[in-house]
C-alpha cells in the first residue's frame, strides 16, 4: 500500500526533474546561441569540424599531382567542371531576377516554403515581402508541439526574427493597418453578385 503511494509521488517528482532539466538545458543553449543579426552570417558547420584546413590535414600533404597535371592540360575549364556550373547558376539565382516587386506571404508559403523566404531575404534582392499578421497568428498555433509541421513553424519563426527589423524588405503588418469590410464601398453591380453568389457553407 505505502508503494502504491511513493509510485505515482515518484513519478511526478520525476517528470517535474526531468522537465527542469530540459528547461536548464534550453536556456543554456539559448545562451550559447549566436544571436547577433543575419542567419547568413552564422558559420557553418564545415568550419566546427575544423574546415578545409582539418580536411587537408587528415588526407595528406596536398592534392594528387595526377589531377594538378591534367587541371593543367585542359585549363580551366576542366578544372570548374559540371559542379561548379551549378553553383554559378545557384549564386546567379539570387541576381538580377525579380520574382515581383511586393511579396505578401501566408502561413503555407513560412512553413512548407522557407526556402523561398531565404531567397527573398538574401542580399542584391529587390523584392519588398509583407507578413501580414494573420500568418504569424498560424505561425504561432502551428509552432507547438513536436511534429515535424510544428519545427519547420518554429524555423520560419527564427528566420523571421532575424530577418524583421534587420532587413528593411521584410515588413509585418502594423496593427491598425486593416480596413472593415463594412466601410469598403462597393458599385451597385458588386453588391448585386455578393448578394446573389451561393451559398458554399450548405
Amino acid at each position: 500500500m505505502a508503494d502504491a503511494k511513493i509510485a505515482p509521488n515518484k513519478l511526478a517528482m520525476s517528470r517535474a526533474l526531468g522537465a527542469a532539466f530540459l528547461n536548464h538545458q534550453v536556456e543554456q543553449l539559448e545562451k550559447t546561441v549566436h544571436t547577433g543579426g543575419n542567419w547568413r552570417g552564422r558559420r557553418s558547420p564545415e568550419t566546427w569540424r575544423g574546415g578545409a584546413e582539418a580536411k587537408r590535414a587528415f588526407s595528406g600533404p596536398g592534392p594528387n599531382p595526377k589531377i594538378i597535371k591534367r587541371r593543367g592540360e585542359d585549363g580551366e575549364a576542366a578544372a570548374k567542371g559540371p559542379r561548379a556550373e551549378g553553383e554559378d547558376r545557384r549564386s546567379d539565382d539570387g541576381k538580377g531576377h525579380k520574382d515581383a516587386d511586393i511579396v505578401v506571404i501566408d502561413a503555407s508559403v513560412l512553413v512548407n516554403g522557407l526556402y523561398h523566404l531565404k531567397k527573398w531575404c538574401r542580399d542584391g534582392r529587390e523584392e519588398v515581402v509583407i507578413v501580414p499578421l494573420e500568418a504569424l497568428n498560424t505561425l504561432d498555433l502551428l509552432k507547438k508541439g513536436t511534429s515535424a509541421l510544428a519545427q519547420r513553424a518554429r524555423a520560419a519563426s527564427r528566420i523571421l526574427e532575424a530577418q524583421v527589423g534587420a532587413n528593411p524588405r521584410i515588413r509585418v503588418q502594423q496593427d491598425a493597418a486593416f480596413v472593415p469590410w463594412d466601410t469598403l464601398p462597393f458599385d451597385e453591380q458588386t453588391t448585386a453578385t455578393l448578394n446573389t453568389a451561393p451559398d458554399r457553407r450548405a
